[in-house]
């Protein structure tokens, strides 16, 4: 029987639909991904931890499944099992590419959320005063790190939350509160030296 597109093989068991795919027609891809892409994106955003990283994943394990289609044996399981090792085994290995390159280093988010304390604003001025120091300091910041530290340490936000409100990956967030914070801690220490200046 032949089928010209998609409609025409949302009837069958996903094994069928799976031979499709073998033979080469991208249809049968198609709908394998209406019926399992939030099962895999669910897979990856447990494992992963980033709804970015996690959406790349699913085009990546369709690849693999148009790539590797031609092997596979319904005779030692099902295509849904047969898949969710694919979603496995894949994302496990790119949480571990991340993780070799600190993807999930909480070291800048925990001076972010420290910053006050570390650099003195803790120590030398009231709390209701700090939000006002750290919006003045946040003036030498280009615009997207300015942004991410206000939703991250001002406005409370989370950041795979900061990183769904800007749409940037968690890894790119991180980035920009790394590369910012250094640049605080310099206008922070700057702002000490010239008070003990003026102190003495």
């Amino acid at each position: 029987m032949q089928f010209s597109n998609a409609r025409d093989l949302r009837d069958l068991e996903d094994e069928d639909v799976l031979a499709h795919v073998a033979a080469g027609h991208s249809e049968g891809l198609t709908v394998l991904m209406e019926r399992y892409s939030s099962m895999v994106l669910g897979v990856a955003r447990h494992i992963l931890q980033d709804r970015g990283e996690a959406q790349d994943m699913v085009q990546d394990v369709f690849a693999e499944v148009w790539k590797s289609a031609q092997r596979f044996d319904r005779n030692k399981g099902s295509f849904k099992s047969w898949l969710f090792r694919i979603t496995r085994n894949l994302t496990i290995n790119r949480r571990k590419y991340l993780q070799a390159r600190q993807f999930y280093s909480s070291s800048t988010l925990e001076e972010m959320e420290n910053l006050p304390d570390r650099t003195g604003f803790g120590l030398r001025f009231a709390r209701q005063e700090q939000p006002y120091l750290i919006r003045e300091s946040l003036a030498i910041l280009k615009p997207m790190q300015r942004t991410t530290v206000e939703l991250k340490c001002l406005e409370g936000l989370s950041v795979p939350q900061v990183a769904e409100h800007i749409g940037k990956s968690a890894g790119a967030v991180e980035n920009n509160l790394r590369r910012a914070l250094k640049k605080l801690r310099r206008a922070v220490d700057k702002r000490d030296t010239e008070s003990s200046g003026n102190d003495s």
